[in-house]
């Protein structure tokens, strides 16, 4: 899933999100072989691919998520960064998609 022209870009949420217009909830990406769809990913995951070269996790944890805020804007503390790790997961988790996305704009606004 990793586009590595895409890695090359300077990345802002608005563009990483048009990039990655489709997450899906990992609730929903369950079958009979407990493989993921090709193409799946979550809104933490969309984040991780743009700013972490070399990333292939749909579904990343939030330390993970929390390292790609921080290439995002390096202001950002890790403390701040894991807390909104955590609230992107957990609306991702509910189909909140558009929250998810508002919480990454949100980490990048908190340390300017």
């Amino acid at each position: 899933m990793t586009d590595t022209n895409a890695l090359q870009k300077e990345w802002t949420v608005a563009a990483i999100r048009a990039h990655y217009p489709n997450p899906i909830r990992l609730a929903d990406t369950e079958n009979e072989d407990d493989e993921l769809p090709d193409g799946a990913y979550c809104v933490g995951g969309a984040l991780c691919y743009a700013l972490i070269p070399g990333h292939d996790a749909a579904f990343p944890a939030s330390a993970m998520v929390a390292a790609a805020l921080r290439n995002l804007d390096p202001t950002l503390s890790k403390e701040d960064a894991m807390t909104f790790a955590w609230k992107i997961i957990q609306a991702n988790d509910h189909g909140d998609f558009a929250t998810a996305w508002d919480y990454a704009e949100q980490a990048c606004r908190i340390s300017g």
